[in-house]
């Protein structure tokens, strides 16, 4: 027998698919692995021994060099394998859970073998498949082997999940640990030995020196005992967070969020159109009724690690932007459909599963495969995963907004919960969602939880009737510094929180007018900035909008010392609103906007770096929104509340504000502004409602080049998108019925310790089968 030490690339045959079939011979004992593809060509041949070690041989196609072997043990929980030479251990990080380790050089940072990685496989099973998910040092999923539980021939497929699993390397080594795993818990479950053994097993990481990865910088300490844990979830491709807008009652186009395409719903289809020249890309028929009553339209995707660009956690990176951030959601309070723009037909739906009264929210979760959903009345949040076809179910959550965040780096949750009379924090793992951590917080009433965007803290704020108090804390949970006034200074409490996007401040806005800088490290106030009904400052310029005979709008330099007006002057302004309700930072962190609603027309621009103001805009209506342009730094829209198509837009380097009216078709009803994608040459934004939108182009001087209204929707359809019967291939969701479908009362490491519940459910047409786990 002979075995390779290097990967045989002459050998084996190249990856078609992403997907491979495991296929058993009970005549020859063995089994053949090909691509789903092109079943006809094997990529390996696998060789089972009941007795004789090794009990797993992976081979070439042709048998002549082999790849790896697995060898199990009749009485220690443990398994040993080989790959191309090399001899490794998977060892079991937990004796009554599938939970297993082993170093890895595929999937290590550098190719040698000095540097290895710890992988980790863990499982979830339902009453067809056994899944065995290998997770990286960040915790995402990198492959998965379903093995059919009541095959006698095909055995199961195995998926890589991330580009990097594809590679031959990192390949046969999901193939050979994976089977030794499936082999060995086979074997755990079958022999009263293997149960013995797992008494006395010594369960953990791999004690071995020479070849010890330490954990990345700023990770959660996975070391703690947890005191909860949830079920064990298979993952998607790679977490990337999401910034999406809930969008109730009228429905504008919403922009994905690489700002290249435009989602709109027009009357019984839902359409895909491109943000640059607004023609339809994709379209989606709609059941009957579900236009009129959806109230989320999402997109998935992220933008970088950035706090204000990455809403949902993610990678610390532009990884594969173009390729998870075309997945959408749509939903109503009885069903939610996700598509996806890249395949013709609906991608999943999760129908009645939910069981929620009224749903306060639904969203992606950090991955496109994630989806969650919370409720105002029923105190719970359910994340679905449309992999594994179940969802986890967290009582008790906070009801304020956002209770919620990931960190960005690693995708770990943090989640403010109230089981009884105090708050209390959980750190929850991305994918396995297991509990790694439980903190009581020292609060009466958190509003609020922020991940910094370097991952390395959490900002939780208290109920005004506190005063100004906010709690710092480390990435796993532990209370560093909590921020507060003396008791002689009397504040009615904080309004607003964000983190620049550097992590060098944390800026709190609170009731009073005033937004406070605290310093990285010691968060202690560097600066602070009061919004002052009257603006007299030399460094600052004031812009006042003008309305001219023509009802033109402009910009004119004010004179100082200014008024802004209060909120007395304007009807709808509500009396009991104050304090600081819109602060942004600009995305490198050298600008930061804010809106006190004590003056709701008057946006202040300042710089945190040198505490200087930069300009105040002062407007004949209360501001509604403020965003900065992400790729130019110093650009910013602005939106007023007014039923006109007027956006105004400033910029560091025009030498004054400007004001653009889009030529829309009354009535206007409620219309939303927002930045496109754009390019060295010209500046896209989109303005509209549900009715009609306007994709414009400016200059980087400010000149107005050209806008392109769209009116009704489906003019520009042709025949062959109204009448096209669909394409040859089958793309239509996978359907179980019920009798396949049975509750996963044996799938290990469920708790209802703080809430969590596990539910097992149908594929993708999702009915509530779940029961908690005791």
């Amino acid at each position: 027998m002979t075995t390779s030490k290097q990967p045989s690339h002459q050998q084996q045959q190249p990856l078609q698919s992403s997907t491979l079939q495991v296929d058993f011979t009970w005549r020859k004992w063995q089994a053949r692995i090909t691509s789903i593809s092109d079943p006809s060509q094997p990529i390996y041949i696998v060789d089972y021994r009941g007795i004789k070690a090794p009990h797993i041989i992976v081979k070439t196609p042709d048998s002549s060099t082999t790849i790896g072997t697995g060898t199990l043990h009749p009485i220690s929980i443990h398994a040993d394998y080989e790959i191309h030479g090399r001899k490794g251990k998977l060892k079991a990080l937990r004796r009554w859970r599938t939970k297993y380790t082993h170093l890895s050089p595929a999937f290590a940072n550098a190719p040698d073998s000095s540097s290895l990685a710890t992988m980790t496989w863990t499982s979830s099973s339902n009453f067809k498949t056994w899944d065995f998910i290998c997770l990286d040092e960040q915790q995402i999923a990198v492959a998965k082997f379903s093995a059919n539980m009541w095959g006698l021939k095909k055995l199961g497929m195995v998926e890589f999940l991330t580009p990097t699993a594809v590679s031959e390397a990192a390949r046969d080594e999901i193939v050979v640990t994976g089977l030794t795993l499936a082999y060995c818990m086979i074997l755990r479950t079958s022999s009263i030995l293997s149960f013995v053994g797992a008494i006395f097993a010594r369960t953990g990481p791999i004690e071995q020196k020479e070849d010890r990865v330490t954990a990345p910088e700023g990770k959660v300490d996975m070391g703690k005992d947890t005191k909860a844990r949830a079920a064990s979830h298979a993952s998607s491709l790679l977490r990337l967070p999401i910034d999406a807008d809930v969008e109730t009652g009228s429905k504008p186009a919403v922009p994905s969020f690489d700002r290249l395409s435009l989602a709109v719903i027009d009357r019984s289809q839902l359409l895909i159109r491109s943000a640059k020249d607004g023609i339809v890309k994709q379209n989606f028929d709609l059941a009957p009724g579900f236009a009129a009553s959806c109230r989320f339209i999402k997109w998935y995707g992220h933008l970088g690690a950035g706090q204000s660009s990455m809403k949902r956690g993610g990678t610390n990176g532009n990884d594969a932007v173009g390729l998870d951030s075309q997945r959408l959601l749509l939903a109503d309070d009885a069903r939610i459909l996700v598509y996806d723009v890249r395949r013709p037909v609906l991608y999943a739906e999760i129908s009645g599963a939910t069981g929620l009264t009224s749903l306060g929210n639904i969203e992606f979760g950090r991955t496109p495969d994630e989806v969650m959903v919370s409720s105002d009345f029923d105190f719970k949040i359910q994340i679905w995963s449309l992999i594994t076809k179940r969802a986890i179910e967290i009582k008790d959550p906070k009801s304020a907004s956002p209770c919620y965040d990931y960190r960005p780096t690693s995708g770990h949750l943090a989640l403010l919960i109230r089981p009884a009379v105090h708050d209390i924090l959980m750190i929850i793992a991305p994918y396995t969602h297991e509990v790694l951590e439980t903190s009581e917080l020292l609060t009466i009433d958190a509003q609020g939880i922020k991940y910094s965007p370097d991952s390395n803290w959490i900002a939780i704020w208290d109920t005004p009737s506190a005063g100004c108090r906010v709690l710092i804390l480390t990435a796993d949970g532990q209370l560093f510094k909590t921020y507060s006034l003396p008791h002689e200074e009397l504040n009615l409490g904080v309004r607003s929180v964000q983190w620049s996007p550097d992590s060098e401040y944390l800026a709190i806005g609170d009731n009073e007018g005033k937004v406070t800088f605290l310093g990285k490290n010691k968060f202690s106030p560097r600066l602070t900035f009061v919004h002052y009904p009257r603006i007299d400052s030399p460094q600052e310029t004031i812009w006042q909008e003008e309305i001219g005979p023509s009802r033109a709008r402009d910009y004119a330099e004010a004179k100082q010392p200014a008024e802004s007006p209060s909120h007395e002057t304007f009807r709808s302004a509500k009396e009991s609103d104050s304090g600081i309700s819109l602060m942004e930072f600009n995305h490198d962190g050298s600008l930061i906007a804010s809106k006190c609603n004590e003056t709701p027309s008057t946006l202040r621009i300042y710089s945190p770096r040198t505490g200087q103001p930069l300009a105040a805009l002062i407007h004949h209506a209360p501001i509604r929104s403020i965003q900065w342009h992400e790729q130019i730094v110093d650009l910013l829209l602005i939106q007023c509340t007014i039923r006109e198509p007027i956006i105004y837009v400033w910029k560091a380097s025009w030498s004054s504000p400007k004001i653009f009216s889009v030529s829309l078709k009354p009535p206007f009803g409620q219309l939303r502004a927002t930045w496109l994608a754009s390019d060295h040459e010209r500046i896209r934004y989109m303005l509209g409602n549900s009715e009609q939108f306007a994709i414009g182009q400016l200059t980087l001087e400010g000149e107005e080049v050209s806008w392109h209204s769209i009116g009704t929707f489906h003019d520009d359809l042709g025949p062959e998108d109204m009448f096209d019967e669909g394409h040859s291939l089958d793309w239509s969701p996978v359907k179980v019925d019920d009798s396949t479908v049975a509750d996963d009362t044996s799938a290990p490491g469920l708790s209802t310790q703080f809430g969590l519940t596990s539910t097992v459910e149908d594929t993708f047409h999702y009915r509530r089968q779940g029961q908690t786990v005791p």
